[in-house]
Protein backbone atom coordinates (compact mmCIF):
# COMPACT_ATOMS: atom_id res chain seq x y z
CA UNK A 1 0.00 0.00 0.00
CA UNK A 2 1.28 3.19 -0.61
CA UNK A 3 2.22 5.28 2.16
CA UNK A 4 1.58 8.73 1.33
CA UNK A 5 -2.15 7.71 1.03
CA UNK A 6 -4.26 8.23 3.91
CA UNK A 7 -4.71 5.24 6.52
CA UNK A 8 -8.74 6.01 5.41
CA UNK A 9 -11.04 8.32 3.25
CA UNK A 10 -13.33 10.67 4.39
CA UNK A 11 -15.63 10.99 2.15
CA UNK A 12 -17.20 13.83 2.51
CA UNK A 13 -14.31 15.35 0.41
CA UNK A 14 -14.96 12.83 -2.71
CA UNK A 15 -15.19 14.79 -5.96
CA UNK A 16 -18.65 12.84 -6.38
CA UNK A 17 -20.34 14.29 -3.52
CA UNK A 18 -21.60 17.92 -4.08
CA UNK A 19 -20.28 20.44 -1.69
CA UNK A 20 -22.97 22.42 0.56
CA UNK A 21 -20.70 25.67 0.01
CA UNK A 22 -21.38 25.50 -3.65
CA UNK A 23 -24.48 24.13 -3.44
CA UNK A 24 -26.04 27.37 -1.44
CA UNK A 25 -23.88 29.55 -2.50
CA UNK A 26 -25.77 33.13 -2.87
CA UNK A 27 -28.21 31.82 -0.34
CA UNK A 28 -26.18 31.34 2.96
CA UNK A 29 -23.06 30.36 4.01
CA UNK A 30 -22.04 27.10 5.81
CA UNK A 31 -19.55 27.01 8.68
CA UNK A 32 -17.60 24.91 10.86
CA UNK A 33 -15.54 24.94 14.08
CA UNK A 34 -12.36 24.23 13.11
CA UNK A 35 -8.88 24.16 14.96
CA UNK A 36 -5.62 25.28 13.37
CA UNK A 37 -3.80 22.20 13.04
CA UNK A 38 -6.69 21.36 10.34
CA UNK A 39 -6.05 24.10 8.22
CA UNK A 40 -2.63 22.51 6.80
CA UNK A 41 -3.32 21.32 3.68
CA UNK A 42 -1.35 18.65 5.19
CA UNK A 43 -4.40 17.46 7.61
CA UNK A 44 -7.12 14.77 5.72
CA UNK A 45 -9.26 16.86 7.27
CA UNK A 46 -8.43 20.31 4.89
CA UNK A 47 -9.84 18.97 1.62
CA UNK A 48 -13.43 17.97 3.27
CA UNK A 49 -13.55 21.84 5.22
CA UNK A 50 -12.33 23.55 2.03
CA UNK A 51 -15.10 21.71 -0.17
CA UNK A 52 -17.95 21.47 1.74
CA UNK A 53 -17.79 25.09 3.50
CA UNK A 54 -16.78 28.57 3.51
CA UNK A 55 -17.53 30.06 7.13
CA UNK A 56 -15.53 29.37 9.82
CA UNK A 57 -14.66 29.79 13.17
CA UNK A 58 -11.89 28.85 15.49
CA UNK A 59 -13.17 26.56 18.20
CA UNK A 60 -10.78 27.75 21.09
CA UNK A 61 -7.69 29.21 20.40
CA UNK A 62 -8.75 32.68 20.00
CA UNK A 63 -10.23 32.58 23.36
CA UNK A 64 -8.16 34.97 25.97
CA UNK A 65 -7.03 32.27 28.06
CA UNK A 66 -5.03 30.90 25.17
CA UNK A 67 -4.03 33.75 23.85
CA UNK A 68 -3.00 35.81 26.41
CA UNK A 69 -2.09 33.43 28.87
CA UNK A 70 -0.06 36.20 30.87
CA UNK A 71 -0.04 39.84 31.67
CA UNK A 72 1.52 41.70 28.22
CA UNK A 73 1.77 38.24 26.52
CA UNK A 74 0.18 37.75 23.46
CA UNK A 75 -0.11 34.30 21.25
CA UNK A 76 -1.40 34.74 18.45
CA UNK A 77 -0.39 32.25 15.91
CA UNK A 78 -3.07 30.05 16.03
CA UNK A 79 -5.46 33.05 15.14
CA UNK A 80 -2.40 34.24 12.29
CA UNK A 81 -2.69 30.98 10.86
CA UNK A 82 -6.92 30.94 10.99
CA UNK A 83 -6.54 34.63 9.10
CA UNK A 84 -3.48 33.39 6.72
CA UNK A 85 -6.54 30.34 5.75
CA UNK A 86 -9.04 32.77 5.36
CA UNK A 87 -7.07 34.75 2.61
CA UNK A 88 -6.00 31.25 0.93
CA UNK A 89 -9.51 30.28 0.43
CA UNK A 90 -11.87 33.42 0.22
CA UNK A 91 -13.54 31.98 3.10
CA UNK A 92 -15.60 33.53 5.87
CA UNK A 93 -13.85 34.08 9.24
CA UNK A 94 -15.49 34.53 12.53
CA UNK A 95 -13.45 35.73 16.03
CA UNK A 96 -14.56 33.44 18.95
CA UNK A 97 -14.77 35.02 21.10
CA UNK A 98 -13.62 38.53 22.57
CA UNK A 99 -15.28 38.59 26.26
CA UNK A 100 -16.94 35.17 27.62
CA UNK A 101 -17.53 33.64 30.92
CA UNK A 102 -15.12 31.04 30.60
CA UNK A 103 -11.84 30.45 29.25
CA UNK A 104 -10.35 33.43 30.33
CA UNK A 105 -6.91 33.70 32.15
CA UNK A 106 -7.14 34.12 36.09
CA UNK A 107 -4.88 36.84 36.13
CA UNK A 108 -7.27 39.33 34.63
CA UNK A 109 -9.06 39.05 38.19
CA UNK A 110 -6.60 39.53 39.75
CA UNK A 111 -5.25 43.00 41.03
CA UNK A 112 -5.37 45.71 43.56
CA UNK A 113 -8.44 45.24 44.63
CA UNK A 114 -10.02 43.74 47.96
CA UNK A 115 -9.13 40.51 48.75
CA UNK A 116 -6.03 40.56 45.93
CA UNK A 117 -9.29 40.98 42.88
CA UNK A 118 -8.94 42.99 40.00
CA UNK A 119 -10.54 47.00 40.72
CA UNK A 120 -13.69 47.38 38.01
CA UNK A 121 -11.24 49.63 36.10
CA UNK A 122 -8.24 47.06 35.88
CA UNK A 123 -10.89 44.43 34.86
CA UNK A 124 -12.24 47.32 32.35
CA UNK A 125 -8.88 48.21 31.37
CA UNK A 126 -7.63 44.41 30.45
CA UNK A 127 -11.11 43.76 28.63
CA UNK A 128 -10.32 47.22 26.27
CA UNK A 129 -6.30 46.32 25.51
CA UNK A 130 -7.13 42.57 24.72
CA UNK A 131 -10.44 43.34 22.61
CA UNK A 132 -8.30 46.21 21.16
CA UNK A 133 -5.75 44.21 20.39
CA UNK A 134 -7.05 41.38 18.66
CA UNK A 135 -9.79 43.73 16.51
CA UNK A 136 -6.69 45.54 15.31
CA UNK A 137 -4.49 42.90 14.59
CA UNK A 138 -7.10 41.20 12.39
CA UNK A 139 -8.49 44.09 10.79
CA UNK A 140 -9.60 43.09 7.38
CA UNK A 141 -9.03 39.25 7.90
CA UNK A 142 -11.60 38.75 10.17
CA UNK A 143 -15.03 39.40 8.80
CA UNK A 144 -17.18 39.68 12.49
CA UNK A 145 -16.54 38.99 16.09
CA UNK A 146 -18.85 37.29 18.43
CA UNK A 147 -18.03 40.35 21.34
CA UNK A 148 -19.84 38.61 24.02
CA UNK A 149 -20.67 35.13 24.50
CA UNK A 150 -22.88 33.36 26.66
CA UNK A 151 -23.24 36.20 29.20
CA UNK A 152 -26.87 35.51 30.71
CA UNK A 153 -26.86 32.54 33.09
CA UNK A 154 -28.83 28.94 32.07
CA UNK A 155 -31.25 29.51 34.99
CA UNK A 156 -32.58 32.79 33.15
CA UNK A 157 -31.40 34.85 36.19
CA UNK A 158 -29.82 37.31 34.68
CA UNK A 159 -26.12 37.80 33.95
CA UNK A 160 -23.91 35.00 34.95
CA UNK A 161 -22.41 35.40 38.40
CA UNK A 162 -19.83 33.77 40.42
CA UNK A 163 -22.45 30.99 41.41
CA UNK A 164 -21.41 29.90 37.23
CA UNK A 165 -17.71 30.38 38.19
CA UNK A 166 -17.91 34.33 36.59
CA UNK A 167 -16.30 36.82 38.04
CA UNK A 168 -17.90 39.36 35.64
CA UNK A 169 -20.40 40.99 37.32
CA UNK A 170 -18.91 40.68 40.76
CA UNK A 171 -15.98 42.85 39.79
CA UNK A 172 -17.10 44.96 37.31
CA UNK A 173 -21.29 44.79 38.28
CA UNK A 174 -24.25 45.45 35.75
CA UNK A 175 -23.42 48.11 33.80
CA UNK A 176 -27.10 48.74 32.60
Amino acid sequence: EDAAQPLYRLHAADQRIPSLAEHFDGVMKIGAAVNAWQLSENADIYQVLTKQYNAFVLENEMKPERVTPAPGVYRLDAGDTFAQFGEETGAVLRGHTLVWHSQVPAWWFEGSGEDGRATQEELLTRMEEYITTLVTHYRGKIDTWDVVNEAFSDNGSGLRGADENSLWTSIIGDLD
